[in-house]
């Protein structure tokens, strides 16, 4: 790639940009310092790597990402509890009716083998 210049106007801002290997934030101070040492009144605002303004566009999105998330897991942990709840009641109310039915087979039980004893 061949290396190419971005010359400004006389008037406004002007914007550079760097291609650079792995770790662009590296470089930041030797930019400043090659500057300073071409022209000494020029002044450099916003440095920074192109993430940067990204990241800062994204911050609203991955927070509103992170608590849907955050409340997805809430509400799958609620509905396992809720789950659990219901299933226990009803384990809890069958075992009473077994038990009460098995009851009242030993009371009829033991009402059929006094009638056979003892004949009135």
């Amino acid at each position: 790639m061949e290396p190419t210049a971005y010359i400004p106007l006389k008037e406004g801002a002007a914007y550079f940009e760097l291609r650079t290997g792995p770790k662009p934030e590296a470089l930041i101070p030797a930019v400043r310092k090659i500057a300073s040492e071409l022209e000494n009144n020029l002044p450099l605002f916003d440095l920074g790597t192109q993430a940067e303004p990204i990241d800062r566009l994204l911050f609203n999105e991955r927070i509103v990402a992170r608590l849907s998330s955050l409340f997805g897991v809430v509400a799958l942990l609620l509905g396992c509890v809720g789950l659990y709840a219901l299933l226990s009641y009803e384990v809890a109310r069958r075992t009473r009716e077994q038990r009460h039915k098995h009851q009242q087979q030993n009371n009829t039980c033991k009402r059929q083998r006094i009638s056979r004893t003892n004949p009135i």
